[in-house]
C-alpha cells in the first residue's frame, strides 16, 4: 500500500517530489547520516505511478485546503480561539482521518463540513454577550450555547 511506502520515506528521511510530468524524485534530507538506500529507489520506481497520483492528490488537497483556510480567516472574529472548542477539534481530527484516504471527494466532504463547524462556532460567538464567555471544552451541560 501506498501509506506504507510513504511512511518509509518519511522514516529514512527522503523527501519525493515531482519536477516535472511523469517524473519523480527523491532527495535524502540528511545523506550522511541517513543515505538514500537503493532497496528504497527501487520500490518507489516500482510504485511511480501510484507515487504521481498520491502527489497530484497532495497538490489539489493543499489547494482546496489554502482555499478554505483563507474563507475562515476573513470571517474569523477576533478573539475565538477555535481549538477550544470540541466541534472544531473534532473537525480537525476528521480532516487528518481523510486526507489520509487519500480520497479528493471524501476530502472535498470533509472541508466543507469543517467550513461550516467553523462559520457556526463564529456566529455562536458573536451572539454571545460582549464578553464572549461562550463555555468551552467537552462539558455540554456547562455549555452557555450550542452551535447547531
Amino acid at each position: 500500500m501506498i501509506t506504507l511506502l510513504l511512511d518509509r520515506l518519511r522514516e529514512a528521511r527522503v523527501v519525493l517530489e515531482s519536477p516535472g510530468p511523469g517524473r519523480i524524485s527523491l532527495h535524502a534530507l540528511f545523506p550522511d547520516s541517513h543515505p538514500l538506500e537503493a532497496e528504497l529507489v527501487s520500490e518507489c520506481r516500482a510504485c511511480k505511478t501510484e507515487l504521481l497520483a498520491y502527489l497530484d492528490f497532495v497538490r489539489e488537497a493543499d489547494r482546496r485546503l489554502l482555499e478554505t483556510s483563507h474563507r475562515l480567516a476573513a470571517s474569523w472574529p477576533e478573539g475565538c480561539h477555535l481549538p477550544e472548542y470540541k466541534e472544531w477539534r473534532a473537525a480537525e481530527e476528521e480532516l487528518t482521518r481523510s486526507y489520509w484516504t487519500l480520497d479528493a471527494d471524501t476530502l472535498g466532504v470533509t472541508l466543507m463540513k469543517r467550513e461550516q463547524v467553523a462559520f457556526e462556532l463564529f456566529a455562536a460567538f458573536r451572539n454571545q454577550p460582549d464578553d464572549h464567555s461562550l463555555t468551552k471544552g467537552d462539558d455540554d451541560a456547562n455549555r452557555q450555547h450550542t452551535a447547531n
